[in-house]
Parts: C-alpha cells; structure tokens; sequence
C-alpha cells in the first residue's frame, strides 16, 4: 500500500514533469525560425576565364561562339567580359532535348 508521503513525493514529482512539458510547449509555440539568408548576387559581367569556366568550354571555343554572333562580348575597362543573363539565356537556347 502506498503511504502519504510516497503520494505526495510522487505528485510532486509528477507536477514538476507537467510544469516542465508546458514551458517546452510555450517555447516550442514562440518559435520563429531564422529568416533564410538572402540569394547570393551574380555578378553583372565575367571576365572570358570565368566565362569559359563557367560554360564548361575552352578560350578558343568562347571566342568561336562570340565570332559567329551567339555570344556578345563587351569591353570594359580594357577587358573582354560577358554578361552573365547573355550566358544564361544562351544556355538555356542552346539545350539539347532529349527524348525519353
């Protein structure tokens, strides 16, 4: 049989876990996650490395592209750079399709 004072210590006991759940309850519904960090800026222009680079080709290859009119080239300050929405949407034109 239990005694009164087993009871007591067990409902304290108990009340102590209830008291602890709810703080975790109150914490768990304040919570506001972190705001994502913001997109990373591409920059405007890429010098013809980077562009090459980028597209996975050789100087040779980018400097064709640019000759036959795919690709425009701009200088600035004294270098030969593209713009990076010109790379992107000629990526995305010059995709090849595949049948599945």
């Amino acid at each position: 049989m239990v005694d009164n004072e087993n009871l007591a210590l067990t409902l304290t006991a108990v009340n102590d876990v209830i008291g602890g759940l709810n703080r975790i309850k109150n914490v768990l519904m304040n919570y506001e996650p972190p705001a994502p960090p913001p997109p990373e800026k591409k920059p405007e222009y890429l010098t013809r490395k980077a562009t090459a680079d980028y597209l996975n080709i050789s100087l040779s290859t980018l400097w064709r592209i640019t000759k036959q009119g795919q690709l425009n080239s701009y200088s600035v300050s004294k270098k030969v750079m593209y713009r990076t929405t010109e790379i992107d949407n000629f990526i995305t034109s010059n995709q090849k399709k595949w049948v599945a």
